[in-house]
């Protein structure tokens, strides 16, 4: 393909981007947010922005146009028109790409093939289309002006209505990788092609043998960044007036009464809901004191720099109108921090109390089912060897193995503290607590839409959480409230040594002036807005209540094998740390106890509870998606952890007990999954979890599971 062509190729004047009717000054933004679609394909929204304006949809975007003029050629060359040999193929490529160069060819048969459309989604190719004049119209020349041929070019790309950019760019956990720059990249190719010897020749002549595209032009977009529409920050939600509502929601946000509006609709579970809370009112409009006056689009957005600033100080302001709850984020936060991070050890002196609170919950979990719960001793026995408690207390000698040495207890004045806050772990992992959180987040889902009121409604949320552990849990203790457990958390922290590691984390709660836990609350609002906006409405049986079961019936025999119930049935289990020692806290992703690197906590004995004691599966062979949800968490009755099972890299939006997997800012939900069948009659699902450390001192870990049903 290196020989001289017969005629010399076209060339290029001038070619650019741009917009049908479109006045707005910015044609491209500097980010754009990227949402997983049905079959895994991943689509950019508002590209190039919106125009007119925004809709309220994960795919909101516009078409795109490119206007190609070329230079006049000799007059004694006569090709055909241009119209006829000159087209224009985009697509999107990271900076780091290598692209295309004037002059390089490319098959017209690949081109074809990589080409987008409705059976191929996954093309990178997006082809334009000419603008040609309606045949039914005539062209009225005067004296002088150009024919249709030496005209501009104009080539419309995704011209059809509701354009959706498909862009399946592979991102990962790392910054560096998170922040590439990227281009739409539109190349302007003639056609040509080339005999059996290489050399160039007209494409219309008998003599072709391989049909190709030549590159004359390459026209670039400005650099932007994409970012995971579960993982954008909430204050970066596009096209959503200040104050506005969705119009599917029948009120607005604005005068609205988050407890009295959540009070009718947890109505029908009084017996959790406490009278003392029914006179509590919090109104957004008095939570967060802002006027600020409704402004239209305007053409000419502010500069990054302008925006980010005016952010930080609207921030600032709603943190300083809400001092006190900033105080009750803060005790929540350092009392998780030591429920979270202490191990099972601490609790040697009280082991037989936790142990109850252990079996409390399974019996919650089960129904009260006493066989059930019989076949779940691991917990149990985990818990008492974890805690190496005292050999002369008749339960603990009842499980422990005769090498495991007796370890040393707290301090009697802290054995208060960790009573409480085993108590406060039980409490939050409890069916009323669950089912509390399930109804606050699903009733407030559209907030998310709406700064003001999402921040109202978390206001609410801590202060409720606050009035429902003291008076649940603490105030049936000696330390009466939720004050006092946090200033004995301090206390503790800077008292024994066993808790030393964790001053850093003490001090870094305590020292913020922010709100704490608003990124997770955040996280976990957007999860179940999502949820509610993709919830299949018509699976509904009318006169009842939405199953998972019937959401998800099974259409073939595998189906009917995996489709149901799963119990965990586990008398033997063993808490055993790898070869290699990874100091990272699986949890939050903070420092771990110098002296328990590799120890359990009491919180994700309970977590590990609500994630796979009790399960609902659901197979869809067809589309290689697996379903999981637990029966005990905040999951809605459609909810599940959802695994795509085609051996690619992945994210899970959720785990089986309805937490994000992005509240832990991103370290939680890559994946891989795949499903084999090994022999007849046997399937089996492996799983590959990744859980990324927050830290670039500490290491990261993965995780390998496999399933199977006989």
């Amino acid at each position: 393909m290196s020989a001289t062509p017969p005629l010399p190729p076209l060339e290029v004047a001038s070619a650019a981007f741009f917009r049908l009717e479109c006045s707005d000054a910015q044609l491209f933004q500097t980010e754009y947010k990227r949402s997983n679609r049905t079959k895994g394909l991943k689509i950019l929204r508002c590209f190039p922005h919106c125009c007119p304006e925004h809709i309220d949809r994960s795919y909101c975007g516009t078409s795109l146009s490119v206007r190609v003029e070329l230079a006049a050629r000799a007059s004694d060359a006569a090709p055909p028109p241009p119209s006829q040999v000159v087209a224009v193929f985009a697509r999107f490529e990271a900076t780091s790409d290598v692209s295309l160069r004037p002059g390089e060819c490319v098959e017209v048969a690949k081109m074809a093939a990589g080409t987008q459309s409705d059976s191929n989604q996954e093309g990178q190719w997006v082809a334009g289309s000419l603008d040609r004049p309606s045949r039914l119209v005539t062209t009225i020349r005067t004296p002088g002006t150009p024919s249709d041929d030496h005209k501009p070019l104009v080539f419309h790309l995704n011209g059809k209505p509701f354009s959706r950019w498909y862009y399946d760019w592979e991102s990962g956990a790392n910054k560096a990788h998170r922040l590439t720059k990227h281009v739409l990249k539109a190349y302007i190719v003639e056609r040509c092609a080339v005999d059996q010897h290489d050399n160039f020749t007209d494409f219309t002549r008998p003599c072709a043998h391989t049909q190709l595209y030549r590159v004359l032009h390459v026209v670039s977009s400005p650099e932007f960044t994409v970012i995971s529409y579960r993982r954008a920050p909430s204050e970066r939600f596009q096209g959503v007036p200040d104050g506005g509502s969705p119009a599917s929601v029948g009120s607005s946000y604005h005068g609205l009464d988050p407890v009295r509006s959540f009070n009718t609709v947890y109505s029908h579970h009084s017996r959790v809901l406490e009278p003392q809370l029914q006179a509590m009112k919090v109104d957004p409009s008095e939570a967060y004191h802002e006027s600020r006056p409704q402004s239209s689009r305007v053409s000419s957005p502010p500069s990054y720099a302008t925006e980010v600033s005016g952010r930080l100080e609207d921030q600032l302001r709603w943190e300083h109108a809400n001092q006190s709850a900033v105080s009750v984020s803060k005790n929540l936060a350092l009392a998780c921090a030591l429920d979270r991070l202490a191990p099972l050890s601490v609790y040697a002196s009280c082991v037989d109390n936790v142990a109850s609170c252990v079996q409390q919950r399974l019996q919650e979990a089960f129904g009260g089912t006493s066989s059930e719960v019989d076949m779940l001793n691991c917990f149990s026995k985990v818990l008492f060897a974890q805690a190496a408690a005292d050999s002369a207390s008749p339960a603990a000698s009842s499980v422990l193995k005769d090498d495991v040495e007796p370890s040393k207890t707290l301090p009697s004045h802290l054995n208060s503290l960790m009573s409480a806050l085993a108590k406060a772990t039980l409490w939050f992992f409890s069916t009323s607590t669950q089912r509390w959180m399930r109804t606050f987040f699903r009733q407030y889902a559209e907030a998310i839409l709406d700064m003001h009121a999402l921040r109202a409604c978390f206001v609410l949320f801590v202060k409720e959480m606050r009035n429902r552990l003291d008076m649940e849990v603490f105030q049936q203790t000696d330390l009466q409230g939720l004050t006092n457990v946090a200033e004995e958390v301090i206390a503790a922290v800077y008292s024994c040594s066993l808790f030393h590691a964790r001053r850093a984390q003490v001090r870094e709660i305590l020292s913020g002036q922010s709100f704490a836990g608003w990124s997770a609350f955040v996280a976990q609002m957007r999860q179940t807005y999502i949820n509610l906006s993709s919830c299949p409405r018509t699976i509904a049986v009318r006169g009842s209540e939405p199953s998972f079961d019937r959401a998800h019936p099974p259409r073939n025999l595998v189906e009917s094998d995996w489709n149901a119930e799963w119990l965990l049935q586990v008398d033997e289990a063993m808490w055993k740390p790898s070869q290699q020692t990874v100091k990272v806290d699986f949890d939050s992703g903070v420092d771990d106890l110098e002296e328990d690197d590799e120890a359990v906590g009491l919180h994700t004995l309970f977590d590990v509870i609500s994630q796979i004691a009790r399960l609902q599966v659901a197979f869809d062979v067809e589309a290689s998606v697996l379903h999981v949800r637990s029966t005990e968490g905040v999951t809605g009755a459609l909810d599940s952890m959802r695994l795509v099972l085609d051996g690619k890299e992945r994210v899970f939006s959720q785990f089986p007990n309805g937490m994000a997997s992005g509240i832990s800012s991103g370290t939680h939900g890559d994946y891989i999954g795949e499903m084999r069948v090994e022999k007849p009659g046997r399937l089996i699902v492996y799983l590959h979890i990744f859980n990324w450390s927050a830290e670039k001192t500490r290491l990261s870990y993965s995780a390998r599971r496999n399933y199977s049903r006989t």
